[in-house]
């Protein structure tokens, strides 16, 4: 009987050991270099890092932070934002496949030689996440307003891990 009871808690911490619950993520697809309509030379910075946590079979909540700085020749533009995001998984499970979410948050937008402005951020997403082993890469797209006060669409590529 003893043997049995320690043969169920090893499967049920192996089970556990293995359920992936919660991701953690990069995104790499804002990290940019490019050219603005006036011909100056723009280089921006883009850091976004997420957490996302399942909550059941088919929803997860989780949060974004993110970083941009900006410059061009006399011009530059630091933004700060943080966002509470909801997804749902309608064909798979939690943090696997398709997906389509939204959140809210605020942000603060700093540019040069003008006062600093506080923004609600409001942004709806789909995308896909491939799972490769514990790790995943997660193409997305999302339309978002409140980072420059209007709204626009975000490309994105995500990677990370779960846990």
């Amino acid at each position: 009987m003893k043997k049995l009871f320690v043969l169920v808690i090893m499967i049920a911490c192996a089970g556990m050991a293995f359920a992936q619950t919660n991701a953690v993520s990069l995104d790499l697809y804002p990290a940019i270099v490019g050219i603005d309509e006036s011909g100056d030379g723009w280089l921006q910075i883009n850091i976004a890092a997420g957490f996302e946590h399942a909550m059941s079979r088919n929803l997860t909540v989780g949060g974004d932070v993110d970083f941009f700085i900006g410059s061009a020749t006399g011009y530059s533009k630091v933004f700060f934002g943080a966002t509470a995001k909801g997804r749902y998984y309608p064909m798979s499970q939690a943090l696997e496949g398709l997906f389509v979410g939204g959140g809210f948050g605020i942000g603060f937008t700093k540019e040069k030689d003008v006062d600093g402005e506080l923004n609600l951020i409001v942004e709806i997403e789909t995308g896909y996440k491939i799972p490769i082993s514990s790790f995943f890469v997660e193409p997305s797209i999302a339309c978002a307003h409140g980072r420059w006060s209007r709204w626009e669409f975000k490309p994105g590529l995500r990677v990370g891990f779960m846990f």
